[in-house]
């Protein structure tokens, strides 16, 4: 067994003792400090790296939920938004962006299109490129999931400090920038 499936399994088992409702408290703590330690703090041989991907998996199904009456997933929300937020953008620019395969990428935004969230044409630079923005329709689906994301972040993080918020944030943003600072390394290597 890996050394963070068995870190994984002491966190769980730690959760479980520390926080279930008919445990006794112990003389010198109560229920509330217990959960609070346990929610804090997880056991030192637990890995960062997993505990990444678990909160990362924790909030995609949050998110997966909170997009579901609006018809959209939570990739999709980000492809609208990306597109949005650049004004358009190819569908090559989008393959890179979020390491697909084009022909992934292109199943990933049928359904878009075919749903009349998004439109393509000729880039006024190169006629060659084909660039994809809103409809009026994918903007409106873009309101309704970006309030429905508005919602769920609150949910999720109104348990933070600002302080504590932006440190996480910061951190997330940095390892999230790791891969494209791998491959502009390499390509200095190359």
């Amino acid at each position: 067994m890996s050394d963070s499936f068995i870190g994984h399994q002491a966190f769980v088992s730690n959760l479980r003792t520390t926080t279930s409702p008919g445990r006794p408290a112990l003389e010198d703590d109560t229920p509330s400090q217990n959960m609070l330690e346990s929610e804090a703090l997880p056991p030192t041989n637990m890995r960062s790296s997993w505990l990444l991907m678990h909160a990362s998996q924790a909030v995609r199904m949050k998110i997966e939920s909170a997009l579901k009456p609006c018809g959209l997933t939570g990739l999709q929300m980000t492809v609208l938004n990306m597109i949005k937020n650049r004004g358009g953008s190819s569908s090559a620019e989008l393959s890179r962006r979020f390491f697909k395969t084009p022909q992934a990428m292109g199943q990933l935004l049928n359904p878009l299109l075919e749903q009349g969230l998004l439109q393509r044409a000729e880039d006024p630079g190169n006629r060659r490129v084909l660039r994809l923005t809103l409809t009026d329709s994918g903007r409106k689906a873009y309101a309704t999931g970006d309030a429905a994301m508005r919602r769920l972040e609150r949910e999720v993080f109104s348990r933070f400090d600002a302080d504590t918020l932006d440190a996480l944030r910061a951190t997330l943003y940095q390892i999230s920038h790791l891969s494209s600072q791998d491959a502009a390394a390499k390509r200095k290597d190359d």
